[in-house]
């Protein structure tokens, strides 16, 4: 498909077009994983001697890097006359999708050194490194350039920082980001929610899901999994019952299994065992590991070893 597409644009009004065509070849293969088909294009990309076109050569380093191939990624990328923000981007891109956020960070330092200004992109990604390896001294340095070069306008990048500065427990910087948002959506509310969550503080989760319904937007699956992940580690089950029954009956919201490990959670650290376990039974997914281990251990501090024993006899049944 690729050589036919070639012929064609090399002969469309007998204009050579090659470059735009390898272009097309090499995106698609970044977004199919299809780096043997890269690899291909590559050597023809040689051989026709487009190997010296920039935007041809980007996109090669866009290709490697996000087929996770960096070594060739980082030949390409040595090999440029000119480095600009669309070669290191791809580089920062490529290292974040695969989870290489130390090399990331590098390369956004190496970046600047050379003078090369980032783009929303480069900062959206930047970003999700320094919350993944918690490098909360990064993130506002970071957040400090973003605001002094006017980015903080943009509809992403304000909320990827409240996002990773609550992944990060700081969460007075996240929710004064967030209090600054001319436009909160669902996704900067769940993410102050899930901050506040994560560190059991329940007050700051009921008054946020409070205001949230109070400026007319709906909570969804992920805010409701924040409250109650807040229920369980603060035993409030009452609470935890309003809401999963809200869930269920209430609201068209997908209840995952993520949302009956919590209610397990919950009702197990309470020592409301026999609710849990018939939860667990008529949920509608499979008994995984995680659910299994809550009940056990459920089981094992209420010294409940009857509801033990019938918690490893379906997780025999099922293979787990």
């Amino acid at each position: 498909m690729f050589l036919q597409c070639r012929e064609f644009s090399a002969n469309s009004k007998g204009i050579l077009t090659y470059d735009i065509t390898f272009l097309c070849g090499l995106r698609g293969c970044a977004n199919t994983n299809a780096f043997y088909d890269g690899l291909a294009i590559h050597a023809q990309i040689v051989e026709e001697g487009f190997d010296g076109h920039t935007p041809v050569c980007d996109t090669l380093v866009d290709m490697y890097a996000r087929c996770g191939l960096f070594i060739e990624a980082l030949d390409v990328f040595s090999e440029l006359k000119f480095r600009s923000n669309t070669s290191w981007t791809a580089l920062i891109v490529g290292y974040v999708e695969h989870g290489v956020h130390e090399e990331a960070l590098k390369c956004f330092d190496q970046m600047r050194q050379e003078d090369i200004l980032p783009n929303d992109i480069t900062y959206l990604y930047t970003l999700k490194a320094c919350g993944s390896v918690g490098a909360l001294c990064k993130l506002f340095e970071i957040h400090m350039e973003i605001m002094r070069r006017g980015f903080d306008h943009d509809h992403y990048i304000p909320n990827a920082l409240v996002d990773w500065y609550a992944k990060c427990g700081a969460l007075s910087e996240a929710s004064q980001t967030f209090e600054g948002l001319c436009d909160k959506n669902t996704v900067s509310w769940n993410a102050l929610i899930l901050g506040y969550a994560s560190q059991g503080n329940s007050k700051e989760v009921f008054s946020l899901l409070e205001r949230m319904e109070h400026e007319g937007l709906e909570a969804n699956d992920i805010t409701f999994l924040g409250v109650l992940n807040v229920c369980s580690h603060e035993g409030k089950v009452m609470q935890g019952h309003k809401c999963f029954k809200f869930m269920s009956l209430d609201r068209f919201v997908n209840l995952s299994i993520e949302h009956y490990n919590c209610m397990i959670d919950l009702l197990g650290r309470a020592g409301q065992l026999n609710e849990a376990f018939e939860i667990m039974e008529v949920m509608p997914f499979d008994l995984d590991s995680v659910m299994l281990n809550t009940m056990l251990n459920a089981c094992q501090k209420w010294g409940d070893m009857r509801l033990a024993k019938r918690a490893s006899e379906n997780a025999k049944l099922l293979k787990i």
